[in-house]
């Protein structure tokens, strides 16, 4: 562990020098400070990044207080959204706002921020490119494009006109994060997120680094995006990569990238489990050395990161055993106690 920390503070030294020589980027998000508790007024917020997609609006009072429970619609994305093109993405995106503003009866135009969980070169506080899809994400035609620009042309292409907004920030979610808790505590000085993906980010000094280039007298602070996820891409991390890892790394669609997210997050860890459940199987130590037809081939998310909550869950022996009869019932593994306590 100290050494991958060693590894993995070099990574994040080289990204504040360069992020075009660096595997971890160390984006600089144009956000200067914490709230101040000043903030106050209606908002609405979308929030893209993991499994689903967020619209929100809520209301501050000075202090930093919610006024009312914010509202919040929650939405599925589908693979074909994931794996399409921009335009039918961000019109998705565009319907749901739409949607959202009828269902909660708001006509007025408010003001938007737009939490965008991947990595972006911003060039403002409401400008960014997208660097590059992760996760399961790989709409064509995005990669390169700026952010903002592509969620208001999705929204000037509804003839109806019936969504108006003004971007007023663009920021990761896990910067997000950080400034939340930071209404409660002005001591908060880290953000991580550890849910589908991982990534965390931090408030540095900009006199620490190197390729800032705006006025370190007027704003001596800045919030960095560190984009983790990505440590390991050149190599970094290959002494620590299990049979396991390798396995699942032959089935995903980003080969090479994000190692780091690979070995910590939900996106990947039922799929790790899968793959060494598989072995087990194999050499004859889980289920009688048989394999459901469907628990035999190794399938990125067929076996969820859930299942292993579920499994170390109170009852977990009875849930291990209820789990696979549900999601593997062809018959042909037989779940017996002694498997379900191995697995827990």
């Amino acid at each position: 562990m100290r050494e991958i920390s060693k590894r993995l503070t070099a990574a994040c030294e080289k990204g504040l020098e360069n992020e075009e020589k660096a595997v971890v980027k160390m984006f600089i998000t144009y956000v200067h400070s914490l709230p101040d508790g000043t903030e106050e007024g209606d908002f609405l917020a979308l929030d893209l990044g993991g499994s689903n997609f967020r619209v929100l609006q809520l209301s501050l009072e000075r202090g930093g207080k919610m006024t009312a429970e914010p509202k919040v619609e929650e939405m599925r994305i589908s693979k074909e959204k994931k794996e399409g093109n921009q335009e039918e993405l961000f019109d998705f995106i565009a319907e749901s706002m739409s949607d959202f503003l009828k269902k909660h009866g708001i006509t007025r135009r408010l003001p938007l921020g737009f939490t965008f969980s991947f990595p972006v070169v911003q060039t403002s506080l409401t400008a960014g490119t997208l660097k590059k899809w992760t996760k399961d994400f790989k709409a064509a035609g995005a990669e390169g494009r700026d952010v903002t620009q592509m969620l208001q042309e999705a929204i000037a292409r509804r003839k109806s006109g019936d969504v108006s907004v003004d971007v007023v920030a663009l920021l990761n979610d896990t910067t997000g994060t950080q400034l939340a808790v930071g209404f409660e505590d002005p001591n908060c000085h880290v953000g991580l997120i550890l849910g589908t993906g991982t990534n965390a980010c931090y408030m540095e000094k900009t006199a620490a680094i190197p390729k800032f280039t705006g006025d370190r007298s007027k704003f001596p602070d800045v919030i960095v995006n560190c984009e983790w996820g990505a440590f390991g891409e050149d190599g970094s991390m290959d002494d620590w990569l299990t049979d396991y890892d390798k396995a699942v790394e032959e089935k995903v669609i980003n080969r090479g990238q994000q190692i780091f997210e690979k070995l910590i997050s939900g996106k990947y860890l039922g799929s790790v489990t899968h793959a060494a459940l598989l072995k087990l199987t194999r050499d004859k130590v889980l289920f009688g050395g048989v394999c459901s037809e469907r628990f035999s081939e190794l399938v990125i998310d067929r076996f969820d990161s859930a299942f292993l909550s579920v499994i170390e869950g109170e009852n977990g022996m009875e849930k291990c055993k209820e789990l696979f009869k549900k999601e593997f019932p062809d018959g042909s593994v037989g779940v017996r106690l002694r498997d379900c306590q191995a697995s827990v």
